[in-house]
């Protein structure tokens, strides 16, 4: 999530890589550049996918850059943090400090403890982080790295040893219980990690939710599957989740119609899931509930879980005829969903070469790309 002033900070590390960034009610803030080669030397490659911790200033991104560090060899895409310090630290190494035999992706950063400690979960296609376990076939892997003790953790293990055998991707991460415990919620389609019993993904070996339950000292407790109303298993992939800071709300995309309202188009569709109330609420549909006419996808969630920013192509939710993405806010408790990405003159401005929208935790600020 990008956390208001520092979301510039964060900006910065793409560079004038991406399209421009725009940030709806931005407070003035200095520009700092995040990813900066080692000796404050020019990054030699592209740096992307930051993320900010909810409370505090650190940053976790992925790069090809080769310099940020000393001796970076790998020539493999790695996860990095940059502490308020402005020291960059690599994340993807094992904890003997090996550098990964493979690319690794999408960081997610949760919240600081107050003893400071924190974790930062990403995917990865090397199989040398972690000791045991053989790889026939490589395939993305869910880890999480504590830094403050040098721990890595593999998160999608198979239940008898090694790793899962499919694709586990897109990690969300928060701390509970003052940091002894970390839950992480991914993607996966592998069908020897969930300890409930649900080896496969339905029918159609869809992408589900896993959630793992996983102590600071290294053990994965448990890993669960997400279900939909009634504990039925999604009739499509359950994609991008991302958890609110303290884990009791969830977003997450799907092109499932067996949540309680119909798809007929299958297009991907945001929903909010409410661990309390164990409920389900679509998001992307229009003021008459009608489910949404076109895909809705990169959905980004406040701390407190109360407001939802995500892109859309719907055209029935604004009763718009624009074929650029919208990138719209829901806010609990209001029946109407907000358009962001309109100018002065009411005109829709948005980036389809890297679509992009991010909210900040205290849910005042959503930064997305445009053109």
């Amino acid at each position: 999530m990008l956390c208001s002033s520092r979301a510039l900070r964060v900006a910065a590390v793409v560079g004038a890589f991406f399209p421009a960034l725009t940030f709806a009610q931005l407070e003035p803030s200095a520009v700092q550049q995040v990813s900066v080669g080692y000796g404050s030397t020019i990054p030699d490659s592209k740096s992307w996918n930051a993320v900010v911790a909810p409370n505090a200033d650190i940053v976790a991104f992925q790069s090809d850059a080769t310099n940020l560090v000393r001796d970076d060899f790998n020539e493999k895409t790695d996860i990095f943090q940059k502490a308020p310090s402005g020291v960059i630290t690599r994340l993807s190494v094992s904890e003997s400090g090996e550098q990964a035999n493979d690319s690794s992706e999408k960081p997610a950063i949760s919240q600081v403890e107050p003893d400071g400690t924190y974790a930062v979960a990403f995917a990865s296609l090397a199989t040398n982080l972690v000791n045991g376990g053989t790889v026939e076939v490589r395939h993305k892997q869910i880890y999480l790295r504590i830094p403050s003790t040098g721990k890595t953790i593999l998160v999608s293990r198979g239940l008898q040893g090694g790793y899962g055998d499919a694709d586990s991707i897109d990690p969300t991460v928060v701390s509970v219980e003052a940091g002894a415990k970390y839950m992480v919620a991914f993607s996966s389609k592998a069908h020897n990690i969930a300890d409930d019993g649900t080896p496969a993904g339905g029918p159609n070996d869809n992408f589900l939710i896993r959630v793992a339950f996983v102590t600071s000292s290294g053990t994965v407790l448990k890993i669960r599957t997400m279900k939909g109303p009634g504990g039925v298993l999604p009739n499509g992939d359950m994609l991008s989740p991302r958890f609110s800071g303290n884990g009791e709300k969830m977003v997450f995309v799907t092109p499932a119609s067996n949540f309680g309202w119909s798809n007929p188009q299958s297009y991907r569709q945001v929903v909010l899931a409410s661990k309390q109330l164990g409920s389900f609420q679509l998001l992307s549909k229009s003021s008459t509930a009608e489910t949404g006419s076109g895909r809705s996808e990169i959905p980004s969630i406040n701390f407190d879980g109360s407001k939802v920013a995500f892109q859309t192509m719907a055209l029935n939710i604004f009763n718009s005829s624009s074929s650029q993405p919208t990138y719209v806010l829901y806010t609990a408790g209001e029946s109407d969903l907000t358009v962001l990405n309109t100018d002065s003159n009411g005109v829709r401005r948005s980036s389809a070469l890297m679509p992009w929208v991010n909210i900040d935790p205290s849910g005042r600020f959503v930064a997305f790309h445009s053109g």
